[in-house]
């Protein structure tokens, strides 16, 4: 957030009509829309803040709370209840996105890792399979 990567030119090119996409980058973009097509379809209205701590979890599964936090950018706090509202039941007690666990670290009792249920490894394959076609 706040550092975007300057678009090149070869990528898009503006035309009097507006942009101009050739047929990688329409293949591209048609991969982001699946991706968050997969999202949408545990919860139509997930925001995209919760898609991206997960996709961080899955990709660092089994580093802690605090480390996701740094790589995301956010403050502990953020990500804290992020990660809550993606495991089993949210910080209200509601019934959560159950894509996540935390567990203890039992070499350092504060520390708590973070770790894909079943439903949340399947939703990484299904991203995955998504990026491979």
């Amino acid at each position: 957030p706040g550092s975007e990567a300057p678009m090149r030119a070869s990528v898009i090119k503006k035309t009097t009509d507006g942009p101009s996409y050739g047929m990688d980058d329409r293949r591209h973009l048609d991969k982001v829309t699946s991706l968050f097509q997969a999202f949408r379809s545990l919860d139509s209205t997930m925001p995209l803040q919760l898609a991206y701590t997960f996709i961080l979890c899955a990709t660092y599964e089994g580093e802690s709370v605090g480390d996701i936090a740094r790589r995301a950018g956010f403050a502990i706090s953020t990500t804290s209840r992020h990660i809550l509202d993606l495991r089993e039941y949210d910080r209200q007690k509601n019934p959560g996105y159950g894509l996540v666990e935390t567990r203890i670290d039992p070499m350092e009792l504060r520390r708590k890792t973070v770790h894909l249920t079943n439903k949340g490894k399947n939703l990484l394959n299904q991203l995955i399979s998504t990026m491979r076609l």
